[in-house]
Protein backbone atom coordinates (compact mmCIF):
# COMPACT_ATOMS: atom_id res chain seq x y z
CA UNK A 1 0.00 0.00 0.00
CA UNK A 2 3.01 2.26 0.48
CA UNK A 3 6.09 2.37 -1.69
CA UNK A 4 9.62 3.25 -0.62
CA UNK A 5 11.68 4.63 -3.50
CA UNK A 6 15.44 4.32 -3.18
CA UNK A 7 16.25 5.69 -6.62
CA UNK A 8 14.27 7.90 -8.93
CA UNK A 9 13.96 7.48 -12.67
CA UNK A 10 12.17 9.76 -15.08
CA UNK A 11 9.03 8.24 -16.50
CA UNK A 12 5.70 9.37 -17.86
CA UNK A 13 2.87 9.70 -15.32
CA UNK A 14 0.28 6.92 -15.20
CA UNK A 15 -2.18 9.17 -16.99
CA UNK A 16 -1.85 12.52 -18.70
CA UNK A 17 -2.38 15.37 -16.18
CA UNK A 18 -5.54 17.39 -16.70
CA UNK A 19 -3.52 20.59 -16.31
CA UNK A 20 0.20 20.29 -17.12
CA UNK A 21 0.70 23.93 -16.11
CA UNK A 22 -0.56 23.13 -12.62
CA UNK A 23 1.72 20.10 -12.36
CA UNK A 24 4.72 22.21 -13.39
CA UNK A 25 3.85 24.84 -10.78
CA UNK A 26 3.63 22.14 -8.10
CA UNK A 27 6.93 20.65 -9.21
CA UNK A 28 8.47 24.13 -9.29
CA UNK A 29 7.62 24.64 -5.61
CA UNK A 30 9.20 21.30 -4.68
CA UNK A 31 12.28 22.00 -6.83
CA UNK A 32 12.75 25.37 -5.14
CA UNK A 33 12.63 23.72 -1.72
CA UNK A 34 15.08 21.04 -2.82
CA UNK A 35 17.45 23.73 -4.07
CA UNK A 36 17.17 26.33 -1.30
CA UNK A 37 15.71 24.45 1.67
CA UNK A 38 12.62 25.47 3.62
CA UNK A 39 12.54 29.19 4.35
CA UNK A 40 10.19 31.13 6.59
CA UNK A 41 7.52 33.36 5.11
CA UNK A 42 9.13 36.27 6.98
CA UNK A 43 12.39 35.71 5.10
CA UNK A 44 10.60 35.27 1.78
CA UNK A 45 8.61 38.44 2.38
CA UNK A 46 11.75 40.45 3.18
CA UNK A 47 13.37 39.45 -0.11
CA UNK A 48 10.19 40.12 -2.09
CA UNK A 49 9.43 36.50 -2.98
CA UNK A 50 5.74 35.64 -3.17
CA UNK A 51 4.53 32.67 -1.18
CA UNK A 52 1.34 30.66 -0.79
CA UNK A 53 0.37 31.37 2.83
CA UNK A 54 -2.25 30.42 5.38
CA UNK A 55 -5.47 32.26 6.10
CA UNK A 56 -4.06 35.44 7.66
CA UNK A 57 -1.29 35.77 5.07
CA UNK A 58 1.02 37.27 7.69
CA UNK A 59 4.73 36.51 7.33
CA UNK A 60 6.16 34.54 10.25
CA UNK A 61 8.62 31.91 11.40
CA UNK A 62 9.14 28.41 10.07
CA UNK A 63 7.00 25.96 12.01
CA UNK A 64 6.89 22.21 12.34
CA UNK A 65 5.56 19.54 14.68
CA UNK A 66 7.79 17.33 16.79
CA UNK A 67 7.24 13.57 17.11
CA UNK A 68 9.21 11.45 19.56
CA UNK A 69 9.18 8.12 21.38
CA UNK A 70 8.46 9.52 24.85
CA UNK A 71 4.69 8.98 24.69
CA UNK A 72 2.03 7.24 22.62
CA UNK A 73 3.21 7.71 19.01
CA UNK A 74 -0.25 7.18 17.51
CA UNK A 75 -1.71 9.96 19.66
CA UNK A 76 1.22 12.26 18.88
CA UNK A 77 0.84 11.75 15.14
CA UNK A 78 -2.93 12.26 15.28
CA UNK A 79 -2.45 15.49 17.23
CA UNK A 80 0.27 16.72 14.86
CA UNK A 81 -1.78 15.99 11.74
CA UNK A 82 -5.43 16.61 12.61
CA UNK A 83 -6.33 17.60 16.17
CA UNK A 84 -6.46 21.39 16.27
CA UNK A 85 -6.11 24.65 14.42
CA UNK A 86 -2.32 24.48 14.70
CA UNK A 87 -2.10 20.91 13.39
CA UNK A 88 -0.59 20.37 9.97
CA UNK A 89 -3.53 19.40 7.75
CA UNK A 90 -6.01 22.00 9.09
CA UNK A 91 -3.40 24.66 8.27
CA UNK A 92 -2.75 23.13 4.85
CA UNK A 93 -6.38 23.51 3.77
CA UNK A 94 -6.38 27.20 4.66
CA UNK A 95 -6.03 29.75 1.89
CA UNK A 96 -4.71 33.27 2.12
CA UNK A 97 -7.44 35.80 2.96
CA UNK A 98 -10.16 33.13 2.77
CA UNK A 99 -12.08 33.46 6.03
CA UNK A 100 -14.94 31.09 5.25
CA UNK A 101 -15.66 28.55 8.00
CA UNK A 102 -16.38 25.17 6.42
CA UNK A 103 -19.09 23.39 8.46
CA UNK A 104 -21.86 21.05 7.24
CA UNK A 105 -20.14 20.72 3.89
CA UNK A 106 -21.96 20.60 0.60
CA UNK A 107 -20.65 17.94 -1.84
CA UNK A 108 -18.76 20.65 -3.75
CA UNK A 109 -17.15 22.00 -0.58
CA UNK A 110 -16.17 18.53 0.56
CA UNK A 111 -14.56 17.90 -2.83
CA UNK A 112 -12.70 21.22 -2.61
CA UNK A 113 -11.25 20.48 0.84
CA UNK A 114 -10.39 16.91 -0.14
CA UNK A 115 -8.42 18.18 -3.15
CA UNK A 116 -6.58 20.61 -0.89
CA UNK A 117 -5.67 18.04 1.74
CA UNK A 118 -4.53 15.61 -0.96
CA UNK A 119 -2.25 18.31 -2.43
CA UNK A 120 0.14 18.32 0.52
CA UNK A 121 3.71 17.03 0.72
CA UNK A 122 5.30 16.41 4.13
CA UNK A 123 8.98 17.02 4.82
CA UNK A 124 10.41 14.98 7.69
CA UNK A 125 13.70 15.86 9.38
CA UNK A 126 15.49 13.97 12.13
CA UNK A 127 16.34 16.28 15.01
CA UNK A 128 17.70 15.89 18.57
CA UNK A 129 15.23 14.68 21.19
CA UNK A 130 12.62 17.18 22.37
CA UNK A 131 10.02 16.58 25.06
CA UNK A 132 7.54 19.05 23.59
CA UNK A 133 5.48 18.37 20.47
CA UNK A 134 6.03 21.65 18.65
CA UNK A 135 9.24 23.31 17.56
CA UNK A 136 9.64 26.66 15.82
CA UNK A 137 12.75 27.00 13.67
CA UNK A 138 13.51 30.62 14.42
CA UNK A 139 16.52 31.04 12.12
CA UNK A 140 14.16 31.02 9.15
CA UNK A 141 15.58 28.08 7.21
CA UNK A 142 15.74 24.29 7.26
CA UNK A 143 18.47 23.31 4.77
CA UNK A 144 17.88 20.49 2.30
CA UNK A 145 20.74 18.42 3.73
CA UNK A 146 18.70 18.03 6.92
CA UNK A 147 15.71 16.51 5.09
CA UNK A 148 15.28 12.83 6.01
CA UNK A 149 12.17 11.97 3.98
CA UNK A 150 9.70 13.48 1.54
CA UNK A 151 6.17 12.07 1.83
CA UNK A 152 4.20 12.37 -1.41
CA UNK A 153 0.57 11.38 -2.04
CA UNK A 154 0.70 8.98 -4.96
CA UNK A 155 -1.20 11.26 -7.37
CA UNK A 156 1.06 14.23 -6.63
CA UNK A 157 4.15 12.07 -7.12
CA UNK A 158 2.96 10.69 -10.45
CA UNK A 159 2.02 14.12 -11.78
CA UNK A 160 5.08 16.06 -10.63
CA UNK A 161 7.81 13.43 -11.13
CA UNK A 162 8.45 14.23 -14.82
CA UNK A 163 9.21 17.85 -13.89
CA UNK A 164 11.28 17.33 -10.73
CA UNK A 165 14.99 18.03 -10.47
CA UNK A 166 16.21 14.44 -10.52
CA UNK A 167 19.67 15.19 -9.20
CA UNK A 168 18.24 16.94 -6.13
CA UNK A 169 15.36 14.53 -5.50
CA UNK A 170 17.80 11.60 -5.43
CA UNK A 171 19.42 13.16 -2.36
CA UNK A 172 16.31 12.68 -0.17
CA UNK A 173 14.45 9.37 0.29
CA UNK A 174 10.93 9.61 -1.12
CA UNK A 175 7.97 7.77 0.40
CA UNK A 176 4.92 7.50 -1.85
CA UNK A 177 1.59 7.23 0.00
CA UNK A 178 -0.84 5.09 -1.99
CA UNK A 179 -3.39 4.44 0.74
CA UNK A 180 -6.10 6.93 1.73
CA UNK A 181 -7.99 6.99 5.04
CA UNK A 182 -10.90 9.01 6.45
CA UNK A 183 -10.19 11.42 9.30
CA UNK A 184 -11.68 14.50 10.95
CA UNK A 185 -9.88 17.63 9.69
CA UNK A 186 -11.11 21.02 10.93
CA UNK A 187 -14.37 19.46 12.15
CA UNK A 188 -15.02 17.80 8.79
CA UNK A 189 -14.68 14.15 7.84
CA UNK A 190 -12.35 14.02 4.82
CA UNK A 191 -10.46 11.43 2.80
CA UNK A 192 -6.76 12.07 3.34
CA UNK A 193 -3.45 10.42 2.37
CA UNK A 194 -2.33 7.94 5.03
CA UNK A 195 0.53 10.09 6.26
CA UNK A 196 0.02 8.78 9.77
CA UNK A 197 0.81 5.18 8.84
CA UNK A 198 4.05 6.25 7.16
CA UNK A 199 5.04 8.55 10.03
CA UNK A 200 4.37 5.79 12.54
CA UNK A 201 6.67 3.43 10.65
CA UNK A 202 9.42 6.06 10.40
CA UNK A 203 9.09 6.99 14.08
CA UNK A 204 9.27 3.38 15.25
CA UNK A 205 12.60 2.98 13.47
CA UNK A 206 14.05 6.32 14.53
CA UNK A 207 16.42 6.96 17.42
CA UNK A 208 15.83 10.70 17.26
CA UNK A 209 12.83 12.99 17.28
CA UNK A 210 11.19 13.93 13.99
CA UNK A 211 10.34 17.45 12.85
CA UNK A 212 7.45 17.41 10.36
CA UNK A 213 6.55 20.32 8.08
CA UNK A 214 3.70 20.56 5.59
CA UNK A 215 4.10 22.02 2.11
CA UNK A 216 0.91 23.41 0.60
CA UNK A 217 0.66 22.79 -3.15
CA UNK A 218 -1.94 24.53 -5.35
CA UNK A 219 -5.09 22.85 -6.60
CA UNK A 220 -6.92 23.53 -9.87
CA UNK A 221 -9.17 25.98 -8.03
CA UNK A 222 -6.19 27.83 -6.59
CA UNK A 223 -4.73 28.68 -9.98
CA UNK A 224 -8.09 29.76 -11.41
CA UNK A 225 -10.05 31.45 -8.61
CA UNK A 226 -8.44 31.42 -5.17
CA UNK A 227 -4.99 32.90 -5.65
CA UNK A 228 -4.32 36.54 -4.76
CA UNK A 229 -3.91 38.63 -7.90
CA UNK A 230 -0.13 38.93 -7.57
CA UNK A 231 0.12 35.11 -7.75
CA UNK A 232 -2.06 34.90 -10.86
CA UNK A 233 0.25 37.15 -12.89
CA UNK A 234 1.75 35.52 -16.03
CA UNK A 235 5.26 36.08 -14.60
CA UNK A 236 4.43 33.88 -11.57
CA UNK A 237 7.73 32.12 -10.80
CA UNK A 238 8.70 28.69 -9.53
CA UNK A 239 10.15 30.16 -6.35
CA UNK A 240 6.57 30.81 -5.20
CA UNK A 241 6.68 28.75 -2.01
CA UNK A 242 4.49 27.63 0.80
CA UNK A 243 5.43 28.20 4.38
CA UNK A 244 3.15 26.64 6.90
CA UNK A 245 2.66 29.14 9.73
CA UNK A 246 0.14 28.70 12.54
Amino acid sequence: MMEFIHGVFRKEPAEKPNNPTLQKKRAGIINSILLDGLRSSKELNMEGTHYFGSVDGSPGSLHGRILNNFSNPTEQIGDALYAGGDSILPVMIEREREHKVYIDLSPDEKGLLTRRVCSVVLIVCKVPYYHDNKRIITNGIMPTEKFSYLLFPDTIWQETQPYLNLEKIKEVPVRVIKKEITRMVSRNKLRVPDFEGELLEILKNSRTSLWVHGVRLPTEEDVTTHLPSHLCHPTWKVEWLDTYSF
